[in-house]
C-alpha cells in the first residue's frame, strides 16, 4: 500500500542530533536512580541569578534541588503523572516547544513573509457555505456546485448567499466584513487573499464544508498605530491650560518630542520623549482613552487633546502599522503561525521527511483484511476473527509492528463511521468521515491518521532522547507541573483550609504577630440622634461586659423595636487607621473632623481599646496562612528525606562551574 504523507493529529519534534552524551556524570542519586549533572546543572543555572557559580553557591543549591525532585517523585508515586489533565497539558506544551525544532528555514520563512504581506491589507468579502451533512439527501459538493453554475449564469450572489448559505451570514447575504490575516482558517484565506474585488471563486473545501467566496475591496490593514504625547499629571492643577499652550507651540512648528522631554510628568513612568508602544482597538497597555484617540487618528502628524484617568495628554500620531518592517513583526508571526492551522504545512514537509527517515513499509494484504471487519454491521466477523490478527502490518526503522497494533484504533473509529453511514452523527464526526463512502476508504484514512501519530510520537521520544535542550525544557515543565499539584494538595489547599491547624498554629506563635502600628480593636454605634445616643451610652455602661453578640442582639431588642423605624446599628472589628472615619476621629485623632457615613444614624459612640495583639488568626490571616504552609512544607521534604535515601556526588558537583 502506498501510504500518503499528510498531517492530521498534532505532531511532536523530531531531530537528528547526536547520541547523548557519553560524558554526563552522574551528581546524585535518589534510591538508586541516577540524576545527571546536565539535569542540574541546567536547573541551578536557569534559576541562579548569578553569572559565575561559586561553590559555596552551588553547595546551598544542592539542597533546594533535592527538595524540589523529592516532591516531584512523590507526585509521581501519588499517580499525579497519570491525571488526564496533567497529560493533556504536557502533551500541548511538548507541541508548541516542539516547533522550533521542526520548521525548516525555508518554509518557515516563506509562510511568514506570505503572512507579513497579507498583514498588510484587509479584504471584503462575502460567501456561500453548504456544510458537510449525511442526513442531507444531496451531497454537499453537488449542491454548491448547483450554486456555483447559478452564479456563472449571472445569479446576484447575496441573493443566493441569502437562500442557499448555512453560515448565520446568510441573512446578510453571505457578508463577512473586512477580514484580516489569521481571521480565517487557512483555505478560505487563501482563496480571499487571492481574488480580485468583484471576482468570485470556484467551489472549495474548508473543515466547515463547501464554499464559494467573493471579495467586494481591499484596503490597507491599519491594525496598529504608534504615537507620542506630551503628558501632564491630573495633580496638576493647570494641566488642562498647559496642555492647550504647549498644542499651539506644536502647531507652530515646535517639536513635540523635545517639549515632551522638558514638559512630561513622567511620575507614572515612560519614555522621557513621550514616544508610546504600538497599540491597537481594545489595546490593554494603554488606559483605553488614550489607544481609543491614537486609532482614530488617521494621518502622521494629527493631534488631538485627551483627558485620560491620570491626566491630560497632547496626542500625534507618528506611524500606521504598514509601516513596521518584516524583522519587527517577524517573531510574532512566526508564533501565530505555529497556533494556526498553517502549522499543519510545516507538519507535511515534516511527516514526509519522517516516512523517509525510519524506512516506512506497509503490507498491503494484513491492511486488506481490516475493510471486511469495516463492513461487518452486525460484528459478527468482529467477534470471530479480531483476536486472529496478528500478521505484520508495518514495519518503522526496521521494526516489524503486527495487526493487533491497529486494532484498538480500528475499533473506536469504527463505530463513528458507522454513525455518519446510519446519519445519526454529530457535525464534528460528519465533517471527519461523511466523504469516506467505501470501507477501504474509512480503513485507508484511520490507518494513515494512526501511522501519523505513531511516527510522530517515535520522533519525540528520538529528541528527548538526544538533544538536551528539548529534554531539559520539557522535564523542567513535566516537573513544575507536577510539583504545583501535589504541592497545591499537601500544603496550599490545606494551609489555607485546615480552620482548626491556623488555630492551633496562631497560638502557638501569637507573639511573633505583634502588629508594628496599633490597631483599634472595638465596637462603633450609630444613633439615630443625641437623645437616643445617650440613652446607650448609659446602656453600654450595663451592659457592656457582655460578649459583643450577646450585647449587640440587646442593643437592636431595646432600640430597634419598630421595623423601619431602627434607632441604632452596631459595627465590630479591629480598625488600622485610615480604615473607619469614626475610629481615625474618635480613637486616633487623625482627622480634624467626623461626618457618619449613615445618614439615618448621624451621631456615634465609639467603644475599645487600641492594642497591638491581634486575639484571632483572622486578623492577621495572611501572615498565619503563609507561616502555616512554610510549617507544612518543612513538615513535608522532612518525611520526604527519611523516606527517600539521597546520595550526592561532591566531586561531580565541584565541576559545575
Amino acid at each position: 500500500m502506498n501510504i500518503k504523507h499528510s498531517f492530521l493529529a498534532p505532531f511532536f519534534a523530531f531531530g537528528f542530533a547526536s547520541a547523548f552524551a557519553q560524558s554526563d556524570p552522574v551528581v546524585m542519586t535518589i534510591d538508586g536512580d541516577p540524576i545527571y549533572k546536565s539535569e542540574f546543572e541546567y536547573v541551578y543555572k536557569k534559576n541562579n541569578s548569578t553569572t559565575i557559580a561559586e561553590k559555596k553557591s552551588v553547595d546551598e543549591y544542592v539542597d533546594l534541588f533535592i527538595n524540589y525532585k523529592l516532591k516531584v517523585l512523590d507526585a509521581v508515586d501519588g499517580g499525579y503523572d497519570q491525571k488526564k489533565s496533567y497529560q493533556k497539558e504536557l502533551k500541548q506544551y511538548r507541541d508548541q516547544l516542539a516547533m522550533p525544532f521542526v520548521m525548516d528555514s525555508e518554509n518557515k520563512n516563506s509562510l511568514t513573509r506570505e503572512a507579513y504581506e497579507r498583514l498588510q491589507k484587509q479584504v471584503s468579502c462575502s460567501h456561500i457555505l453548504i456544510k458537510f451533512d449525511s442526513k442531507d439527501s444531496v451531497p454537499p459538493f453537488i449542491r454548491i456546485s448547483e450554486i456555483y453554475q447559478k452564479l456563472k449564469n449571472g445569479a446576484d450572489f447575496a441573493e443566493l448567499a441569502k437562500k442557499y448559505s448555512q453560515c448565520p451570514s446568510a441573512q446578510d447575504g453571505g457578508y463577512l466584513g473586512y477580514v484580516d490575516c489569521f481571521a480565517m482558517v487557512y483555505d478560505f484565506e487563501n482563496v480571499i487573499f487571492n481574488l480580485k474585488p468583484g471576482q468570485f471563486s470556484e467551489p472549495f473545501k474548508t473543515k466547515f464544508g463547501y464554499h464559494i467566496a467573493k471579495v467586494s475591496d481591499v484596503r490597507p490593514n491599519v491594525y496598529k498605530k504608534r504615537a507620542s504625547h506630551i503628558f501632564l499629571g491630573i495633580d496638576n492643577p493647570r494641566a488642562e491650560v498647559e496642555i492647550d499652550s504647549l498644542y499651539e507651540l506644536v502647531k507652530k512648528g515646535a517639536d513635540l518630542n523635545k517639549l515632551a522631554e522638558r514638559n512630561n510628568d513622567l511620575k507614572v513612568g515612560g519614555d522621557p520623549q513621550g514616544r508610546l508602544p504600538w497599540t491597537s482597538k481594545g489595546d490593554m497597555m494603554l488606559p483605553p482613552e488614550i489607544s481609543g484617540a491614537i486609532m482614530s487618528l488617521e494621518k502622521h502628524g494629527d493631534m488631538k487633546k485627551v483627558q485620560s484617568r491620570v491626566g491630560w495628554h497632547l496626542i500625534r500620531l507618528d506611524s500606521l502599522s504598514t509601516d513596521i518592517p518584516f524583522e519587527a513583526l517577524k517573531d510574532d508571526i512566526e508564533q501565530r503561525i505555529m497556533k494556526s492551522d498553517r502549522s499543519r504545512l510545516v507538519g507535511d514537509r515534516y511527516l514526509a521527511k519522517l516516512y523517509d527517515h525510519y524506512g516506512v513499509s506497509v503490507d498491503s494484504s494484513s491492511l486488506r483484511q481490516f475493510y471486511d471487519l469495516a463492513r461487518d454491521k452486525e460484528n459478527f466477523l468482529i467477534q470471530s476473527e479480531i483476536h486472529k490478527l496478528q500478521a505484520p502490518l508495518f514495519i518503522v526503522a526496521d521494526e516489524t509492528h503486527p495487526q493487533s497494533d491497529f486494532v484498538n484504533t480500528f475499533l473506536s473509529k469504527r463505530g463513528d463511521w458507522n454513525d455518519v453511514l446510519d446519519k445519526k452523527a454529530p457535525e464534528a464526526k460528519i465533517r471527519t468521515y461523511s466523504h469516506l463512502t467505501t470501507s477501504k476508504m474509512f480503513v485507508d484514512k484511520i490507518f494513515r491518521d494512526y501511522l501519523d501519530e505513531f511516527l510522530v510520537n517515535k520522533s519525540f521520544d528520538d529528541l528527548q532522547a538526544s538533544n538536551a535542550d528539548f529534554r531539559n525544557l520539557l522535564r523542567e515543565y513535566s516537573d513544575g507541573l507536577l510539583l504545583f499539584e501535589v504541592s497545591n494538595d499537601k500544603v496550599w489547599n490545606v494551609a489555607s483550609r485546615d480552620v482548626e491547624g491556623l488555630k492551633t498554629y496562631f497560638s502557638q506563635h501569637s507573639s511573633k504577630y505583634k502588629w508594628s502600628e496599633p490597631r483599634f480593636r472595638g465596637k462603633i454605634i450609630y444613633c439615630a440622634d443625641k437623645k437616643v445616643q445617650k440613652k446607650v451610652d448609659k446602656f453600654y455602661t450595663k451592659y457592656g461586659k457582655l460578649d459583643k453578640d450577646t450585647f449587640n442582639v440587646a442593643l437592636k431588642k431595646e432600640f430597634n423595636k419598630v421595623k423601619g423605624e431602627e434607632k441604632v446599628a452596631v459595627t465590630d472589628g479591629t480598625y488600622v487607621k485610615g480604615a473607619n472615619p469614626a475610629v481615625d476621629y474618635y480613637v486616633f485623632k487623625s482627622t480634624p473632623s467626623f461626618t457618619s457615613p449613615k445618614e439615618k444614624f448621624p451621631e456615634v459612640l465609639v467603644y475599645g481599646n487600641e492594642t497591638y495583639d491581634p486575639i484571632d488568626y483572622k486578623e492577621v490571616r495572611g501572615a498565619v496562612v503563609a507561616d502555616y504552609q512554610n510549617k507544612l512544607d518543612e513538615d513535608w521534604i522532612k518525611s520526604l528525606r527519611e523516606e527517600h535515601k539521597v546520595v550526592v556526588n561532591y566531586d561531580v558537583l565541584k565541576t559545575i562551574k
